[in-house]
């Protein structure tokens, strides 16, 4: 019986981590193209795919330290190679298609991280440009300024 539940949550854990990849790809086609509007309508589904990724980890981590505890091992790889499992070329794909698809979800979400700091930083810089107070100009024993004011994009007083 929990042998069935591994194969079937290890199952239900790759196929989530797929929409879970394609998601991220999506996401980073949209902060490529500057699409604003799509980046806001995935937000949704990313914390729904995050929720549901958090239960069935919490469901696989208890199913593999059962079936870990029974046979004495430590891990699930562990499980899926030990002579008790019933089916280890299909818990081991599963298990080599769920590390694969970790790695390129952990890849994108690297590059999308970087994409949003690098977006972060021209807004940052582009609010500086808009909202700087000018330098205040030195003035000589005549009256007249030394130095001529930085132009602003924006005059801002209060």
């Amino acid at each position: 019986m929990l042998w069935q539940q591994l194969e079937q949550a290890l199952a239900a854990e790759v196929e989530l981590l797929g929409r879970t990849v394609d998601l991220a790809e999506r996401k980073q086609r949209a902060l490529t193209t500057n699409r604003v509007a799509e980046l806001e309508a995935l937000l949704p589904e990313e914390e729904q795919l995050a929720s549901e990724l958090q239960a069935l980890e919490f469901e696989l981590t208890g199913i593999a330290s059962q079936l870990a505890g029974k046979i004495g091992v430590r891990t699930l790889e562990e499980v899926i190679n030990s002579p008790a499992c019933p089916r280890p070329a299909a818990l081991g794909q599963l298990f080599e298609q769920m590390v694969i698809r970790l790695a390129s979800l952990q890849q994108l979400n690297g590059q999308n991280r970087l994409l949003i700091e690098q977006a972060l930083q021209f807004i940052d810089y582009s609010l500086r440009v808009i909202v700087s107070s000018p330098e205040d100009p030195a003035y000589d024993a005549e009256g007249r300024t030394s130095q001529k004011a930085k132009p602003r994009l924006l005059d801002r007083k209060l």
